[in-house]
């Protein structure tokens, strides 16, 4: 076995072992693992799935390798998108991950992998993710496809985007109108998602004002 494998195994058991709510990239444990790069992202995700210590609850270790995923986006994103763009992991939780972690990569560089995914991707968690990432990128780029994603059959996406809409006008736009309008005439959606229905009528009050 490689001192490089051996480091990055370590390194990982390191990042796991410590799930304390007050770890963060700045753990020295998280930095070198995400100064790995690419050679660390594929250990990093496998770790995701287990074994998980028995002292360590899942979520806990799952969350804190995503520290790790989140910190390798800010440094070099190039790994995380090729993982992306070739649909090279499981959509949960590792894609999501590593979808979620592309909104601390710089603007630049994430903002057409995501829309892709948020346009494209097969798996409605992705696409909600996606969502959630262009909307923290907070471009102006993005809110053109956001808008698009407004017609996704998944009722979590539309709900991230219109929630968003409602929270901040930068990301209304008129061009969202008719398809609020849709969401708001759907007594399907009224009916198994009021939530969502009364954002989408809220947001759509203020780009139609009476």
């Amino acid at each position: 076995m490689s001192t490089k494998t051996t480091t990055i195994k370590t390194l990982i058991e390191q990042v796991v072992a410590d799930t304390s709510a007050t770890l963060t990239a700045r753990n020295p444990a998280v930095a070198r693992l995400a100064a790995h790069g690419a050679r660390a992202l594929r250990p990093v995700l496998r770790a995701m799935h287990g074994p998980y210590p028995p002292e360590q609850h899942p979520r806990d270790v799952v969350e804190a390798l995503g520290l790790v995923l989140h910190e390798m986006a800010r440094r070099d994103p190039q790994p995380l998108i090729d993982l992306l763009d070739h649909d090279g992991a499981p959509a949960d939780p590792q894609l999501s991950f590593v979808v979620g972690a592309l909104a601390e990569a710089p603007k630049q560089l994430a903002l057409e992998p995501l829309v892709r995914a948020l346009l494209r991707h097969r798996d409605s968690l992705v696409r909600w993710c996606a969502a959630g990432a262009l909307i923290k990128l907070r471009s102006k780029q993005a809110i053109i496809p956001l808008v698009a994603a407004l017609r996704d059959r998944s009722p979590m996406v539309k709900g991230e985007i219109i929630a968003a809409m409602r929270r901040s006008k930068f990301f209304r736009t008129k061009e969202a109108t008719e398809p609020l309008r849709r969401i708001v005439a759907s007594k399907r959606i009224k009916t198994q998602w009021p939530g969502l229905w009364g954002d989408a009528r809220a947001v759509l009050a203020e780009l139609e004002p009476v």
